[in-house]
C-alpha cells in the first residue's frame, strides 16, 4: 500500500457507492506526543495549531520549508490538551480544554502572562 494515499467513502444521497482517492500534500515533523486536536486559523488557511497529549500546543505554518512547528507552548494543562479552538472573531484568542478538567483562554498577544483558566482541577 502507498502510505501517501487514503481512501474516503462518499455518503451522498445520489451515489452511496462512490469513492475517491486523497493524496497527501504535505507532512509535518516535530510532534513528540499524540495529537489530540487541530484547528486552522480562521483567516490564514496556511496556519494551524495542534494540541497534544503532553499538554503542549504547536503552531504550524504550511509555507515553512522545514515543515516543523514555528512555536511551541508547554505547560498549559497538567495533562493532555483534548481540544483546541481558534476564535473566529478575535484571532488572538485560542481556547483549550484539558484532561485536567480546565478550560484555558490563551491570548497570543501576551504569551508571557498567565493564561485565564476556568473549571476545577
Amino acid at each position: 500500500k502507498n502510505p501517501k494515499r487514503a481512501r474516503v467513502e462518499s455518503a451522498s444521497d445520489e451515489d452511496m457507492g462512490s469513492s475517491s482517492m486523497l493524496h497527501c500534500q504535505q507532512r509535518f515533523w516535530g510532534v513528540r506526543s499524540f495529537v489530540e486536536d487541530l484547528a486552522f486559523h480562521p483567516n490564514h488557511f496556511q496556519t494551524f495549531v495542534s494540541s497534544h497529549r503532553d499538554g503542549s500546543l504547536l503552531f504550524w505554518d504550511a509555507r515553512a520549508t522545514n515543515r516543523k512547528p514555528q512555536h511551541r507552548i508547554k505547560g498549559l494543562h497538567s495533562g493532555a490538551i483534548l481540544s483546541v479552538s481558534w476564535n473566529a472573531h478575535d484571532t488572538n484568542l485560542i481556547l483549550t480544554g484539558g484532561s485536567d478538567k480546565l478550560l484555558r483562554i490563551i491570548d497570543l498577544r501576551s504569551l508571557g502572562d498567565p493564561c485565564r483558566g476556568f473549571g476545577s482541577p
